[in-house]
């Protein structure tokens, strides 16, 4: 099981190298042409298309694996997302994307109880870090795209910081602790996506993406945090 691990690991990074690589030509080919227009480019028989997507990711954990509104366990989680997608054509307004992104996700809660007359306020959150190589196909349409695929995800880092004010007079304490806990996730994370993307401009897409994971990420208790679904609304721009 942990050589499949390091070898999943492994092909993540390669296949981020590479679509970096991708990334960085067209960015200095943009970058250095003396006029610009928005084309389907030819690059060795493919019809190239290459965006850029950014905008806010909303994770909620919960145990139904099938659901995407079941009962949460602890509270949804706002971060960030930025990356990059480049398609090729399969069929007449089909085009066949693979992807690379940096998305930020995790997990927090919140607990204040008051018994026997000392009061407790516990708060803690998993920050996390993926890497994601989404593939999907996408269907186009005139002012309009819909997409399906799935995405695998590679956890790149994982803190733990928590809080605990405990007040029983005429004494109070506070507990402050923050670390990285990265050995107790699961390096990877495999699901599916459903998009949604919207033309406003030539270059400029609404981008709506709902994302279901199947695998658990956190080993010693699988009852705190369950199986990841996250909720993408951002924007793309369209290089080519």
């Amino acid at each position: 099981m942990l050589l499949v691990r390091e070898v999943m690991v492994n092909l993540g990074i390669v296949l981020a190298i590479f679509m970096t690589k991708i990334y960085l030509t067209i960015f200095l080919t943009f970058l250095f042409k003396s006029s610009f227009c928005q084309t389907e480019t030819l690059i060795e028989g493919f019809k190239l298309r290459t965006k850029f997507r950014f905008g806010l990711s909303n994770t909620l954990n919960n145990k139904s694996f099938f659901s995407l509104t079941g009962t949460p366990i602890g509270s949804r989680i706002t971060m960030i997302y930025l990356g990059a997608e480049t398609g090729f054509p399969v069929k007449r307004n089909i085009d066949l994307l693979f992807g690379c992104q940096i998305v930020n996700k995790g997990f927090k809660t919140h607990e204040i109880s008051n018994a026997f007359g000392v009061k407790s306020d516990l708060s803690y959150r998993f920050n996390l870090a993926y890497l994601e190589v989404p593939i999907y196909f996408e269907k186009r349409l005139k002012n309009y795209s819909v997409n399906l695929g799935m995405v695998c995800s590679f956890l790149i880092r994982s803190d733990f910081i928590s809080e605990w004010f405990i007040d029983s007079k005429p004494t109070s304490t506070f507990y402050y602790h923050a670390g990285n806990i990265r050995q107790l996730f699961n390096p990877i994370d495999f699901g599916f996506r459903l998009g949604y993307s919207k033309k406003i401009t030539t270059n400029f897409e609404i981008d709506l993406v709902c994302q279901k994971n199947l695998l658990n990420p956190y080993k010693p208790n699988t009852n705190e945090l369950a199986k990841q679904q996250t909720f993408y609304l951002g924007l793309k721009y369209m290089i080519f």
